[in-house]
Formats: C-alpha cells, structure tokens, sequence
C-alpha cells in the first residue's frame, strides 16, 4: 500500500489558481467585452446590422449543411433534413436582405416575453405578502409599460435594448478587468 498522503483542495482554491494562470486569457475576453460594448454604444445601427447579418450567414450555412447532408443520406429521415435545410437556408436569405424586419420581430418576441412575466408577476403579488408583494406590484407595472413600449415602437426599443447590453457589457468588462488585477496583486 502507497504511503502517499493525499489531499483534497477546496474547489474555490482550484478555480483562483485556474484564474491566476490563465489571467491573460480572461483580460483578453474582458478588453474584447468592453470593446464591443463601446461598439454597440456608438454606433448601435452598425452593431445590430452586424450581428443580423452575423445570424443570417449562420442560418444560410446552417441550411445548406444540413440540405447537403440529408441529400448524401439514404435514409428515411433524409426529406425531413432537406426540408429543414430549404427553410433554415430561406430563413438566413431573408434575415440577410431584411435585418430590420428580424431584428424587429426579436423585439416583439422580447415583448411578448416581457409582458407575460409582468402579468405573471401583478398576479402572484395577491398572494405575496411584505415588501415582496410591493416590488411584485412595481416590477409588474414597469415590465406591463416597457412592454406596451417595444410593442408601439420595436425600432426604438431595439435601439433602447441595445444600449442596455452595451452598457451592460462596458461594465461587467471593466469589472472582470478589476477583478483580475485585484487577484493579480494577491
């Protein structure tokens, strides 16, 4: 018998010894985090055409692999493939020469989902009882009228959405970066 003592490390201690070698790597991501979000920040028409178009030329690949594959295939199950091929290829065709239109319908997408959970959230407020059935009412409120928003208007609200990520992005970029330093220093 192996008179090897073994010890087990804390899992957090796994991880910042993980985050201390690679640091590089993750200030890499977070510059890269940051530079998009300023991207999105300033020029918020370019980015949302980037990544429409991004999303198309992905579809369109998608299709035709999928059209090529079930074409190679023998099987049964080959004519649905081409089918989701055909589609997925339109779909990525369209979203290409029509990105305002997909970009749109994500929005309303958005609302849809952004409604319901407001609805839902008004409603368990009469059951909630405290301070969490106040901030049930208000969530529920601000969440029935930014919806009732991005449904008048899903150009503004795309724009209005993105400025959040952006900014969302700048931040939780800059807090990376702080964070690694900070554990750089230790």
């Amino acid at each position: 018998m192996s008179s090897k003592k073994i010890t087990l490390r804390r899992p957090s201690s796994v991880v910042v010894e993980y985050i201390k070698n690679a640091w590089w790597a993750l200030l890499l991501s977070a510059l890269l985090l940051v530079a998009i979000g300023l991207y999105a920040l300033v020029l918020p028409g370019a980015t949302i055409n980037f990544f429409a178009a991004l999303f198309g030329i992905v579809l369109v690949a998608a299709g035709a692999y999928s059209f090529i594959k079930s074409l190679l295939r023998r099987h049964r199950s080959a004519s649905f493939g081409l089918v989701i091929g055909v589609i997925t290829f339109i779909i990525g065709i369209y979203i290409l020469l029509y990105p305002v239109i997909f970009v749109e319908f994500l929005v309303f997408i958005f609302a849809i989902i952004l409604l319901v959970k407001s609805i839902f959230a008004l409603q368990l407020s009469s059951t909630a009882t405290g301070p969490s059935s106040a901030w049930l009412i208000v969530s529920g409120v601000l969440g029935v009228v930014a919806a009732t928003f991005l449904f008048v208007s899903p150009a503004i609200g795309s724009l209005a959405i993105l400025y959040v990520l952006g900014a969302c992005a700048v931040l939780l970029g800059a807090l990376i970066i702080a964070d690694l330093i900070s554990l750089r220093r230790n």
